[in-house]
């Protein structure tokens, strides 16, 4: 096992250029990690964080979808047929709309 910073720093180390880590890991207050401004600017790194919910949230999620209270069509911006995953990626790498779906049909 190791810890969330452990995790992030190796991410880091294994970014090739214009590559992107998420951070996706809780982790102590105070958890810091070194990092090289030169390979984030020159490297043309992204880092982004994202948080998730707990299995109460996605289970209330899956019922409001499954119930038909919510309409959640309008938040999928694109959908991509599996052949298309790489454009899927770069649609959403580039921030272009809200929600991609990939459909394996």
């Amino acid at each position: 096992a190791v810890s969330g910073a452990e995790a992030v720093e190796a991410g880091l180390g294994a970014l090739r250029r214009g590559g992107a880590l998420n951070v996706f890991a809780g982790v102590p207050e105070g958890t810091t990690i070194p990092l090289d401004l030169r390979q984030v600017h020159y490297g043309q790194i992204r880092i982004t964080g994202s948080f998730g919910v707990g299995p109460y949230h996605v289970a209330q999620a899956l019922r409001l979808l499954a119930s038909g209270q919510v309409d959640f069509a309008p938040l999928v911006t694109a959908t991509f047929l599996f052949e298309e995953a790489p454009d899927a990626i770069a649609y959403a790498m580039n921030q272009v709309g809200l929600k991609a779906v990939v459909l394996f049909e």
